[in-house]
């Protein structure tokens, strides 16, 4: 039960693993967790969203999108691919935070030509 959370909807509470959330997106006061199956909007939920960004597999690559770092299929200056072909904006000032919770392998040909 410590990767399950409890999301109210209606005057139901339904259980949710953290590791189903795709991504977070925040816009206008509601905020929506968004997964493979469906998207649960909380009209409510700055608690449950502060308890989620204190978790180390979530990371936030825009003012309005917090993504799942166990589904980034990867990502480059202006975008970051999710499972399930989910592309989202990746504004510059959030990179960092992305690349230090990612191992990056760097290789010293990168951007020579190999022969």
């Amino acid at each position: 039960m410590k990767n399950t959370c409890f999301i109210p909807v209606g005057d139901r509470f339904i259980s949710l693993r953290t590791e189903e959330i795709i991504y977070i997106e925040l816009i206008k006061g509601v905020i929506t967790l968004v997964t493979a199956r469906k998207r649960l909007a909380l009209t409510d939920g700055t608690m449950a969203l502060d308890t989620l960004l204190s978790l180390q597999s979530f990371c936030k690559v825009s003012a309005s999108c917090i993504v799942s770092v166990a589904h980034v299929q990867s990502f480059d200056n202006r975008h970051v691919y999710l499972t399930s072909d989910l592309v989202l904006p990746f504004e510059s000032g959030y990179q960092e935070k992305l690349q230090s919770q990612v191992r990056v392998l760097l290789s010293e040909t990168r951007g020579k030509k190999v022969n």
